[in-house]
């Protein structure tokens, strides 16, 4: 049986073009490895990892394999090795950088390997050689073609939104990306209880695409119009939902859609003893005890974080929430990728 298989491809040391070219070459010497095609080589600069990195050559191809993706990762392994690649250090420089893009419309989740690549659907050295070689070809889980991402990436306004449970930092980690930049913050127009209808009259306001500033800096906001749907399967009678998400729907139609999404994730216990130290939360007059709040906390959680692998929605990167330093580098890197 044969599979079609996506790969990345990207070096920075030594002579960058001949090193791509002898990688997927070899690569194609691989049993059960063919090369279809491959895309221009595109030169980028490097995001994230150590300053003072020389400028990236980077391209895509596609392949046909009778191997498992296990298999075929190996073989890109041990193409890398051959050509001289160590991995000593993340996002360091390299002499060839070959990642597994998509494996027909595999998902899959291992310590070594994540189908379809977690990061491919915003970075744009990826998307572009990836969509000139497989335009037509299927993320998996966003449901998009590869030319819809990449014309997503072009076209969407420079926006980035930020989700999470309360307790999860969504405001500090805007606060910190905006930090001597020149983008600017929509902060939540609610921080106070409110019902959902109201929440929903007042974010949809606040983010109403006729209002849009025309301006070229990236805007981040600490709260993400998709939550509040969330929130109202949880919270709401079956009636009540009904009419919800018949106002849900009508008014994001009209909304700004993020370019990225940063969902924040962390263990309902750790989200818990974040926001008590902040806040309180109650349920009518009585504050919930610890054991409660954390399993409201996980069920917001839980619901959230299903939502945002959900298909149609855009390029959504999640990320840990419990390692402040580690989520503010993954973020930044991300936007700039995007660039």
């Amino acid at each position: 049986m044969t599979h079609t298989a996506l790969i990345a491809l990207g070096a920075n040391l030594g002579d960058r073009q001949s090193q791509l070219e002898r990688g997927l070459e070899r690569l194609g010497r691989e049993p059960g490895v063919r090369v279809l095609r491959r895309s221009a080589w595109y030169e980028t600069s490097p995001v994230g990892g150590p300053t003072g990195q020389q400028p990236f050559l980077n391209g895509a191809a596609l392949l046909e394999t009778s191997l498992t993706p296990q298999d075929l990762l190996a073989a890109m392994f041990r193409v890398e090795q051959s050509l001289g690649r160590t991995r000593d250090e993340r996002w360091a420089a390299r002499t060839l950088d070959l990642d597994l893009l998509l494996f027909d419309d595999w998902t899959l989740q291992t310590k070594l390997l994540r189908l379809p690549h977690p990061r491919m659907a915003y970075r744009r050295f990826v998307l572009e050689p990836a969509a000139e070689v497989a335009p037509e070809m299927i993320h998996p889980t966003i449901g998009w073609t590869l030319a819809r991402l990449l014309t997503h990436l072009n076209s969407a306004l420079p926006y980035v939104a930020i989700a999470g449970p309360p307790g999860s930092g969504k405001s500090h980690l805007a606060q910190a990306l905006l930090a001597g930049s020149l983008g600017w913050l929509i902060a939540e127009p609610t921080p106070e209880p409110a019902d959902l209808g109201t929440r929903l009259d007042r974010w949809a306001k606040t983010l109403d695409t006729e209002h849009w500033p025309q301006v070229r800096a990236t805007a981040v906001s600490d709260f993400w119009f998709d939550q509040l749907l969330v929130s109202a399967a949880l919270e709401s009678s079956p009636d009540e939902w009904e009419s919800f998400h018949s106002r849900w729907q009508a008014a994001r139609a009209r909304v700004a859609t993020p370019k990225l999404t940063l969902v924040l994730d962390a263990p309902a216990a750790q989200l818990a003893e974040r926001w008590q130290a902040q806040t309180h939360l109650t349920t009518s007059a009585e504050p919930l005890d610890h054991d409660a709040l954390e399993e409201w906390l996980e069920r917001q959680r839980a619901a959230l974080v299903a939502y945002a692998v959900g298909p149609g929605l855009g390029p959504v990167l999640t990320l840990d929430a419990g390692e402040e330093t580690v989520m503010l580098a993954e973020a930044q890197a991300a936007i700039e990728a995007m660039q």
